[in-house]
């Protein structure tokens, strides 16, 4: 046997060893894949239906009307979300993925690393804030805009809490009918909103995430988790200008005991990410 028929017989060989994994997932049933990924998920207070979910070729696995909920509140729904092992990562003994889903005009890519350390980069582009279920629960009323970020995580050893970075740029920010507990935020709309808030493990830190409006400047701080059930500690000050208190005078008449000087109002929000509430009461 000739060198030639040597390399193409171990080529042969090669392709069916590295087809076998792929074909192998192809063969588990949806219902298995479905309950496995719903369990792993439950384990951390978070539920997840799918219209379905599928194995896809080489290493992946897709799912399409994907809503993800926890006990309170549904927080959002995708059209369709696919994973996909990247299989170079593996021969330096990496697991890592590369992950996409869409909802409405929607858009996020990115990749993660899941060993031997967690890293990642996410990019959301053009999600609608109407489009989330969460934030019409939370607010009670409408929050529009459109919405990018930049997410990056990161962890030094497979053990250690997870460290991340988002970047926000939102534009054409409405709030309207927006309450907590039984005070009123005053409709409003802002241009834009930037700003970045920081991640460690399960927790947001948010530092003065601002907001500049026509007559009143908006300012949010403290830090929630995104555990399910898990409280938050935020503070928001709103400090409208003479003539817009004037316009919404009703609305500020509510927020009196939350006024710490003339035009600065501190109201600290308390509850949980499905159902804010004013601390204290």
């Amino acid at each position: 046997m000739n060198r030639r028929n040597i390399l193409f017989g171990l080529l042969i060989t090669l392709a069916g060893v590295l087809a076998l994994p792929p074909l192998t997932l192809l063969f588990i049933p949806d219902a298995v894949v479905h309950q496995a990924v719903r369990q792993a998920l439950a384990t951390k207070g978070i539920k997840l239906q799918a219209e379905k979910i599928t194995t896809t070729l080489p290493f992946g696995i897709s799912a399409t009307r994907l809503t993800v909920s926890d006990a309170a509140a549904t927080w959002v729904t995708l059209d369709h979300v696919s994973l996909q092992l990247r299989l170079l990562p593996l021969l330096s003994g990496k697991i890592a993925a590369n992950l996409s889903a869409t909802t409405g005009a929607g858009k996020l890519t990115g990749s993660v690393t899941l060993l031997p350390r967690l890293q990642g980069n996410l990019q959301i582009k053009n999600l609608e804030l109407s489009s989330i279920p969460l934030l019409a629960t939370a607010s009670g009323g409408a929050i529009d805009g459109t919405t990018q970020i930049d997410l990056t995580l990161s962890s030094t050893t497979p053990a250690a809490v997870t460290d991340g970075t988002a970047r926000l740029l939102v534009r054409n920010v409405r709030l309207r009918g927006v309450r907590i507990s039984n005070i009123p935020l005053p409709d409003v709309s802002f241009p834009e909103l930037r700003g970045i808030v920081k991640i460690k493990g399960q927790t947001v830190v948010i530092d003065n995430l601002a907001l500049q409006g026509n007559g009143i400047y908006l300012r949010l701080g403290g830090t929630l988790s995104v555990a399910a059930g898990s409280p938050l500690n935020l503070n928001l000050e709103l400090m409208p200008g003479a003539e817009f208190m004037e316009q919404q005078k009703t609305v500020f008449l509510f927020m009196l005991p939350y006024q710490v000087s003339p035009g600065h109002f501190k109201l600290p929000i308390a509850g949980t990410l499905a159902s804010p509430q004013l601390a204290g009461r």
